[in-house]
Protein backbone atom coordinates (compact mmCIF):
# COMPACT_ATOMS: atom_id res chain seq x y z
CA UNK A 1 0.00 0.00 0.00
CA UNK A 2 1.67 3.37 -0.89
CA UNK A 3 2.35 5.60 2.53
CA UNK A 4 0.06 7.82 2.83
CA UNK A 5 1.09 11.88 1.66
CA UNK A 6 0.00 15.41 3.07
CA UNK A 7 -1.72 18.28 1.25
CA UNK A 8 -2.41 21.67 2.87
CA UNK A 9 -4.83 24.12 1.01
CA UNK A 10 -4.40 27.68 3.06
CA UNK A 11 -6.14 30.73 2.26
CA UNK A 12 -3.93 33.83 2.41
CA UNK A 13 -4.81 37.45 2.20
CA UNK A 14 -2.20 40.39 3.66
CA UNK A 15 -0.25 37.72 6.23
CA UNK A 16 3.19 39.25 6.15
CA UNK A 17 2.81 39.38 10.01
CA UNK A 18 2.44 35.83 10.13
CA UNK A 19 3.13 33.98 6.95
CA UNK A 20 7.29 33.10 7.61
CA UNK A 21 6.66 31.77 10.90
CA UNK A 22 3.75 29.94 9.25
CA UNK A 23 6.19 28.25 6.89
CA UNK A 24 8.74 27.72 9.32
CA UNK A 25 6.93 25.73 12.08
CA UNK A 26 5.47 23.83 8.80
CA UNK A 27 8.93 22.62 8.24
CA UNK A 28 9.38 21.45 11.81
CA UNK A 29 6.37 19.67 11.80
CA UNK A 30 6.43 18.36 8.38
CA UNK A 31 9.83 16.46 10.14
CA UNK A 32 7.53 15.03 12.89
CA UNK A 33 4.63 13.83 10.73
CA UNK A 34 7.34 12.13 8.80
CA UNK A 35 8.21 9.81 11.82
CA UNK A 36 6.08 7.19 13.94
CA UNK A 37 3.33 6.64 14.48
CA UNK A 38 2.16 8.63 11.47
CA UNK A 39 4.95 7.97 9.04
CA UNK A 40 3.61 10.02 6.31
CA UNK A 41 5.28 12.34 3.85
CA UNK A 42 4.11 16.36 3.35
CA UNK A 43 3.52 16.58 -0.30
CA UNK A 44 2.22 20.03 -0.92
CA UNK A 45 1.28 23.26 0.63
CA UNK A 46 -0.66 25.54 -1.45
CA UNK A 47 -0.87 28.74 -0.39
CA UNK A 48 -4.08 30.75 -1.99
CA UNK A 49 -2.92 34.57 -2.07
CA UNK A 50 -5.55 36.65 -2.26
CA UNK A 51 -4.58 39.78 -4.07
CA UNK A 52 -2.53 40.38 -0.97
CA UNK A 53 -1.71 44.11 -0.85
CA UNK A 54 1.05 44.14 1.64
CA UNK A 55 4.34 42.10 1.82
CA UNK A 56 2.57 38.91 1.44
CA UNK A 57 3.48 38.25 -1.86
CA UNK A 58 7.55 39.22 -1.26
CA UNK A 59 7.99 37.72 1.85
CA UNK A 60 6.78 34.59 -0.20
CA UNK A 61 9.18 35.40 -2.91
CA UNK A 62 12.13 35.11 -0.84
CA UNK A 63 11.39 31.71 0.97
CA UNK A 64 14.05 29.00 -0.06
CA UNK A 65 12.45 26.45 -1.94
CA UNK A 66 15.44 23.66 -0.89
CA UNK A 67 13.53 24.28 2.14
CA UNK A 68 10.48 24.27 1.67
CA UNK A 69 9.94 21.67 -1.88
CA UNK A 70 6.37 21.59 -1.00
CA UNK A 71 5.35 24.82 -1.54
CA UNK A 72 3.01 26.20 -4.37
CA UNK A 73 2.05 29.26 -4.55
CA UNK A 74 -1.59 30.32 -6.19
CA UNK A 75 -0.94 34.41 -6.93
CA UNK A 76 -4.32 35.98 -7.53
CA UNK A 77 -3.75 39.70 -9.08
CA UNK A 78 -7.46 40.61 -7.61
CA UNK A 79 -8.77 40.16 -3.96
CA UNK A 80 -12.09 37.88 -4.97
CA UNK A 81 -12.66 37.05 -1.27
CA UNK A 82 -12.40 33.89 0.91
CA UNK A 83 -14.60 31.73 -0.21
CA UNK A 84 -13.21 31.68 -3.58
CA UNK A 85 -9.69 30.98 -2.04
CA UNK A 86 -11.16 28.34 -0.31
CA UNK A 87 -12.21 26.61 -3.44
CA UNK A 88 -9.34 27.20 -5.38
CA UNK A 89 -7.27 25.99 -2.65
CA UNK A 90 -9.53 23.06 -2.49
CA UNK A 91 -9.97 22.46 -6.78
CA UNK A 92 -5.51 22.76 -6.70
CA UNK A 93 -5.49 19.91 -4.02
CA UNK A 94 -8.10 17.87 -5.55
CA UNK A 95 -5.74 17.99 -9.06
CA UNK A 96 -2.60 17.39 -7.25
CA UNK A 97 -3.84 14.20 -5.52
CA UNK A 98 -5.32 13.20 -8.80
CA UNK A 99 -7.93 10.53 -7.53
CA UNK A 100 -5.46 8.65 -5.11
CA UNK A 101 -6.48 8.16 -1.95
CA UNK A 102 -3.68 7.69 0.13
CA UNK A 103 -3.60 11.61 0.22
CA UNK A 104 -4.88 13.33 3.61
CA UNK A 105 -6.29 16.90 2.33
CA UNK A 106 -6.40 19.42 5.22
CA UNK A 107 -7.50 23.17 5.15
CA UNK A 108 -6.17 25.91 7.28
CA UNK A 109 -5.54 29.23 7.70
CA UNK A 110 -2.72 31.31 7.32
CA UNK A 111 -3.06 33.77 10.27
CA UNK A 112 -1.85 31.59 12.94
CA UNK A 113 -5.07 30.92 15.21
CA UNK A 114 -4.33 27.64 13.57
CA UNK A 115 -1.25 25.80 14.61
CA UNK A 116 0.63 23.87 12.56
CA UNK A 117 1.76 21.21 15.85
CA UNK A 118 -1.80 20.67 16.28
CA UNK A 119 -1.78 18.78 12.69
CA UNK A 120 -0.11 15.41 14.12
CA UNK A 121 -3.31 15.19 16.46
CA UNK A 122 -5.77 16.23 13.36
CA UNK A 123 -4.31 13.31 11.52
CA UNK A 124 -4.10 10.58 13.50
CA UNK A 125 -8.01 9.62 13.94
CA UNK A 126 -7.42 9.55 9.55
CA UNK A 127 -4.29 7.58 9.56
CA UNK A 128 -5.88 4.62 12.09
CA UNK A 129 -8.87 4.94 9.56
CA UNK A 130 -11.51 5.51 12.33
CA UNK A 131 -12.99 8.39 10.86
CA UNK A 132 -13.37 10.04 7.31
CA UNK A 133 -13.14 13.72 8.37
CA UNK A 134 -11.53 15.25 11.52
CA UNK A 135 -12.46 18.73 12.36
CA UNK A 136 -10.06 20.74 14.95
CA UNK A 137 -11.67 23.62 16.65
CA UNK A 138 -10.38 25.97 18.74
CA UNK A 139 -10.84 26.76 22.47
CA UNK A 140 -12.02 30.05 22.25
CA UNK A 141 -11.80 32.13 25.83
CA UNK A 142 -11.96 35.94 27.23
CA UNK A 143 -8.98 36.91 25.58
CA UNK A 144 -10.30 37.10 22.51
CA UNK A 145 -13.37 39.10 24.16
CA UNK A 146 -16.53 37.75 25.91
CA UNK A 147 -18.68 38.30 23.72
CA UNK A 148 -17.01 36.54 20.64
CA UNK A 149 -16.13 34.11 22.83
CA UNK A 150 -19.98 33.38 23.80
CA UNK A 151 -21.19 33.88 19.97
CA UNK A 152 -18.63 31.04 18.65
CA UNK A 153 -19.05 28.75 21.79
CA UNK A 154 -23.40 28.58 21.70
CA UNK A 155 -23.91 29.61 17.84
CA UNK A 156 -20.91 26.47 17.22
CA UNK A 157 -22.69 24.62 19.01
CA UNK A 158 -26.25 24.88 18.14
CA UNK A 159 -25.50 24.49 14.55
CA UNK A 160 -22.91 21.43 14.76
CA UNK A 161 -25.50 19.75 16.94
CA UNK A 162 -28.40 20.12 13.97
CA UNK A 163 -26.70 19.39 11.33
CA UNK A 164 -23.55 16.75 12.63
CA UNK A 165 -24.18 15.53 15.72
CA UNK A 166 -21.38 16.95 17.24
CA UNK A 167 -20.80 19.47 19.95
CA UNK A 168 -18.69 22.03 18.31
CA UNK A 169 -18.05 25.07 20.56
CA UNK A 170 -16.81 27.12 17.31
CA UNK A 171 -18.50 28.85 14.21
CA UNK A 172 -17.87 27.56 10.78
CA UNK A 173 -14.23 25.67 11.68
CA UNK A 174 -12.11 26.03 9.23
CA UNK A 175 -8.97 23.16 10.05
CA UNK A 176 -10.23 20.21 9.05
CA UNK A 177 -8.39 16.84 7.51
CA UNK A 178 -9.84 14.80 5.09
CA UNK A 179 -9.21 12.07 2.82
CA UNK A 180 -9.05 12.74 -1.26
CA UNK A 181 -12.34 10.60 -1.65
CA UNK A 182 -14.65 12.52 0.59
CA UNK A 183 -13.22 15.59 -1.02
CA UNK A 184 -13.97 14.85 -4.73
CA UNK A 185 -17.82 13.86 -3.65
CA UNK A 186 -18.08 17.40 -1.56
CA UNK A 187 -16.18 19.87 -3.49
CA UNK A 188 -18.41 20.03 -7.02
CA UNK A 189 -21.52 20.02 -4.21
CA UNK A 190 -20.03 22.76 -2.31
CA UNK A 191 -18.98 25.28 -4.93
CA UNK A 192 -22.64 24.49 -6.40
CA UNK A 193 -23.99 25.83 -3.54
CA UNK A 194 -21.54 28.66 -2.89
CA UNK A 195 -22.69 30.03 -6.24
CA UNK A 196 -26.71 29.70 -5.03
CA UNK A 197 -26.45 31.05 -1.57
CA UNK A 198 -24.46 34.33 -3.92
CA UNK A 199 -27.24 34.25 -5.74
CA UNK A 200 -29.54 34.28 -3.24
CA UNK A 201 -28.33 36.48 -0.71
CA UNK A 202 -26.34 39.11 -3.03
CA UNK A 203 -23.27 38.34 -1.05
CA UNK A 204 -20.25 35.02 0.07
CA UNK A 205 -21.17 32.47 1.68
CA UNK A 206 -18.60 32.96 4.90
CA UNK A 207 -19.62 29.46 6.29
CA UNK A 208 -17.99 27.69 3.58
CA UNK A 209 -15.59 25.28 5.44
CA UNK A 210 -19.24 24.25 7.41
CA UNK A 211 -20.88 23.36 4.39
CA UNK A 212 -18.28 21.39 3.00
CA UNK A 213 -18.20 19.42 6.42
CA UNK A 214 -22.08 19.20 6.24
CA UNK A 215 -22.11 17.56 3.05
CA UNK A 216 -19.70 15.20 4.18
CA UNK A 217 -21.91 14.25 6.24
CA UNK A 218 -24.91 13.98 4.30
CA UNK A 219 -22.43 11.73 1.83
CA UNK A 220 -22.70 8.74 5.17
CA UNK A 221 -18.70 10.05 5.76
CA UNK A 222 -17.78 9.51 9.34
CA UNK A 223 -17.00 12.65 11.51
CA UNK A 224 -15.01 13.59 14.75
CA UNK A 225 -13.22 16.33 16.40
CA UNK A 226 -10.51 17.16 18.29
CA UNK A 227 -9.54 20.12 20.63
CA UNK A 228 -6.87 22.79 19.01
CA UNK A 229 -4.25 24.15 20.91
CA UNK A 230 -5.75 27.84 22.64
CA UNK A 231 -4.46 30.63 20.41
CA UNK A 232 -1.18 32.10 21.19
CA UNK A 233 -1.34 35.41 23.09
CA UNK A 234 0.45 37.57 19.74
CA UNK A 235 -1.96 35.87 17.69
CA UNK A 236 -5.19 37.17 19.72
CA UNK A 237 -8.04 38.90 17.70
CA UNK A 238 -10.65 40.94 18.96
CA UNK A 239 -13.50 40.65 16.94
CA UNK A 240 -15.50 44.04 16.91
CA UNK A 241 -19.15 43.83 17.68
CA UNK A 242 -20.21 45.06 15.04
CA UNK A 243 -19.02 42.19 12.65
CA UNK A 244 -20.07 39.88 15.50
CA UNK A 245 -23.49 40.97 14.55
CA UNK A 246 -23.09 40.64 11.07
CA UNK A 247 -21.89 37.12 11.33
CA UNK A 248 -25.00 36.82 13.36
CA UNK A 249 -26.96 37.66 10.91
CA UNK A 250 -25.25 35.93 7.47
CA UNK A 251 -25.44 32.66 10.24
CA UNK A 252 -29.14 32.99 10.19
CA UNK A 253 -29.10 33.23 6.36
CA UNK A 254 -26.65 30.63 6.01
CA UNK A 255 -28.45 28.23 8.02
CA UNK A 256 -32.10 28.44 6.33
CA UNK A 257 -30.35 27.91 3.50
CA UNK A 258 -28.80 24.66 4.87
CA UNK A 259 -31.98 23.22 5.87
CA UNK A 260 -33.45 24.24 2.34
CA UNK A 261 -30.94 22.28 0.34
Amino acid sequence: MAATELIIYLPVYNAEATIASLLDRLCTTAKLIGKKPLNMALKAVILVNDGSCDNTLTILKGISREKTPWLHVLDKKQNKGAVDAVLDGMRKSLEMAAGNDKYIIVRMDSDLEHQPEDLLKLLQPIKDHKTDLVVGYIPFDRRNGFFASLFNRYIGLAESREFLGLDIPQFCPGFYATRTSVLIRTFPEAEKMAILFKKTYNKEMIAIDFVSIVLAKRLGNRISTVLLSPIENKWIKKMPLKRLFSYLYSHKEIISFIREQ
